[in-house]
């Protein structure tokens, strides 16, 4: 009787255990976006709604390719939505039953449309709201993001490149604002690179984005641009620090610090770093080339434009430029928005930076000559530059 009851025992277990493999299955959606001409569309977002009670079930986004890939876990009747800047959203139903793979491809049309307020998903992470993009910060962190390039780096449509370019798409961004204020224009690199991640609460990309506010939607604006909306800052003064001091062969330092003020009128930014690891705080003083910042309503006119009169220094292209740059870097930047009226604003910039960049190159080539002789040459080079601002 014993024995009859533990085989019993044995058999619900295994009952149980192979239901919850069969619930656990995956089934697997994957395709390609194209546009009207075939072209494969990167970064568009893809998410998959339940249709009977609307939310959303998994959320990605299209590669460099254009491809995707989704993955489900239950069975039903679902929307396959995909939606992209410039391009008008595609609404595709999909059944899903006993099969584990599905493929849909898409052709997106590219349209200038206007939406009403669309919730992506139930927990809000990404809004839609006509020529606008919201993404709810919290969302995308994973937890170990340094700065907003991390974090910009975690949402899906937005790309930074190596030098810390950003782009929506393969667009690059005209602004990285905070608040609605354009603080560095082309130079958002120093704000990237410096404002701790922790602080932003939404990131907002503008498509069709006007740099004057009485141009907007008068203008055929093909330009992108982010905004930054902060944590609570109503009258309030934050900030980071994040000192780093190692000993070993050589005294390694790395240390960060960024203080916001913001109240109604004003906007005051304080960044600062001192490192000897290899981090460009400055990203190339890209802040003072005026280049591009001209607007123009007509690509008809001749205008002059303006060249960069900063050459940093050069490092070695064939290694990774932290690997590269020995340097001995203080930098500290102020940056104020004073607001007069409602019609004027004063926007003022400060920025102090002192390098040391060294680099050492040593090459030796053997020659040898048949019944000749063997002679060897050894090339040795020693660069070291100051670099002022």
């Amino acid at each position: 009787m014993i024995k009859r009851y533990f085989i019993l025992i044995i058999n619900c277990l295994i009952f149980i255990i192979s239901g919850n493999f069969i619930n656990a299955q995956t089934y697997t959606i994957t395709g390609t976006v194209t546009d009207s001409l075939n072209v494969s569309i990167p970064y568009v977002n893809v998410f998959l709604k339940n249709t009977t009670n609307n939310n959303v079930v998994a959320f990605t986004s299209t590669n460099d390719t254009g491809t995707y890939s989704l993955e489900v876990k239950e069975k039903g009747d679902f929307e396959l939505n995909f939606s992209s800047i410039s391009y008008q959203t595609n609404k595709t139903p999909i059944t899903i039953n006993d099969k584990e793979s599905y493929t849909i491809n898409t052709v997106l049309k590219e349209e200038n449309f206007t939406l009403d307020e669309v919730i992506i998903n139930s927990e809000k992470a990404i809004t839609v709201k006509e020529d606008t993009i919201i993404y709810k910060a919290s969302a995308f962190k994973k937890g170990n993001e340094e700065n907003v390039e991390d974090l910009l780096q975690n949402i899906p449509g937005i790309n930074v490149d190596g030098d810390g370019t950003i782009k929506v798409g393969n667009k690059e961004i005209e602004a990285l604002l905070i608040e609605g204020d354009n603080l560095l224009g082309k130079g958002y690199k120093l704000l990237s690179k410096n404002l701790d991640a922790s602080t932003v609460n939404k990131v907002e990309v503008y498509d069709k984005y006007s740099e004057n506010r009485l141009l907007k939607n008068v203008e055929q604006s093909d330009k992108v641009a982010i905004n930054l909306k902060l944590n609570d800052t109503q009258n309030k003064l934050f900030g980071v620090l994040k000192p780093g001091y190692g000993l070993g062969f050589e005294n390694v330092y790395d240390t960060k610090a960024n203080l916001i003020l913001l109240n109604k009128k004003n906007k005051h930014y304080l960044f600062a770093d001192v490192n000897n690891v290899g981090f460009d705080s400055t990203s190339d003083l890209s802040l003072f080339d005026g280049s591009g910042d001209i607007d123009v309503l007509s690509d008809g006119l001749n205008l002059p434009k303006a060249s960069a009169f900063i050459r940093s220094f050069q490092r070695p292209r064939e290694l990774a430029s932290e690997r590269s740059n020995f340097n001995n870097s203080e930098m500290i930047s102020l940056n104020d928005v004073f607001t007069v009226n409602e019609k004027i604003k004063i926007k003022t910039n400060f920025l102090f930076n002192w390098d040391e960049k060294e680099f050492v190159n040593e090459n030796i080539e053997v020659f040898s000559i048949e019944n000749i002789d063997t002679f060897t040459n050894q090339d040795s080079n020693f660069l070291k530059g100051t670099q002022f601002l």
